[in-house]
């Protein structure tokens, strides 16, 4: 899953859209059907609404997202298809989630609270796909926002090569422990630049040295340099695509980040 927060301007953002044929099942029109079908490659569960607006973009680890806009008359209307849709998606085997979440509204300079709910279905061996969904607009529309896109799947018992391999288009030197239990997603740091966070349970400090070794083995180039501040070990690959962090905490466990180098060739 991925760790991430959707913004209400994405909720004022309309789009010209040019209808055309195509062979992929769905109640949704014609183009957001093709959308849907060029950029998630899955079906989502529709709603009915006066009107539709929608776009393909990228969500904020460069995956494409798709973005639909329901319009409606009354607020009312509104309102209710935000149940009605939570309803849906519930009925067609997603498991939903609710929360509030707040934002900083620069128009205003203060942070607005909004309602999102969170729809997940796994749809493969492989992804899963994760609806966000909340109500936005203005003085003269009101809105049901809608966005969608896939996420790799990790299981718990093994190494999240899916996740990783996502990532990076290709695969980390593994710790695996007999016993161990993993957790793993992608995350944005304070400068929104994305990584892999790994933190894998049930093991001792030890498995912190022993992941040293195995990189090291790998060529990895190892700096302990900020090790006594807290941070843990850096791991650079040979040909500098990429970097690894790590380190163990009573807490949590063996922790692990995994960044892209962007200046490699």
């Amino acid at each position: 899953m991925k760790n991430k927060k959707t913004t209400l301007g994405c909720l004022l953002v309309t789009c010209l859209l040019v209808g055309c044929g195509h062979s992929f099942q769905s109640k949704w029109p014609t183009e957001i059907a093709k959308q849907l079908e060029s950029s998630i490659g899955y079906d989502i569960p529709y709603i009915e609404a006066s009107d539709y607006t929608s776009y393909v973009t990228n969500d904020d680890f460069g995956d494409p997202m798709m973005v639909i806009q329901c319009i409606y008359e009354l607020q009312s209307d509104s309102e209710n298809a935000i149940v009605e849709y939570a309803n849906i998606c519930q009925n067609e085997g997603y498991t939903v989630n609710f929360t509030t979440q707040r934002a900083w509204d620069p128009t205003q300079l203060s942070y607005v609270e909004y309602d999102v709910y969170y729809a997940d279905k796994v749809v493969s061996k492989t992804e899963g796909v994760e609806i966000q969904f909340l109500l936005g607009g203005n003085t003269n529309v009101e809105r049901l926002g809608i966005f969608a896109y896939t996420y790799p799947l990790v299981d718990e018992k093994s190494w999240p090569t899916n996740l990783v391999t996502h990532f990076l288009g290709y695969d980390v030197p593994h710790y695996e422990a007999e016993g161990a239990t993993y957790h793993a997603q992608l995350e944005l740091d304070t400068d929104n630049v994305p990584y892999v966070y790994i933190q894998i349970q049930g093991v001792t400090k030890q498995a912190e040295d022993d992941y040293k070794a195995i990189l090291a083995n790998k060529k990895y180039t190892i700096v302990d340099d900020s090790y006594d501040e807290g941070y843990g070990y850096y791991a650079f690959a040979k040909d500098q695509s990429h970097f690894v962090q790590f380190g163990y905490t009573d807490n949590y466990g063996l922790e692990i980040f995994i960044w892209k180098i962007e200046s490699a060739s």
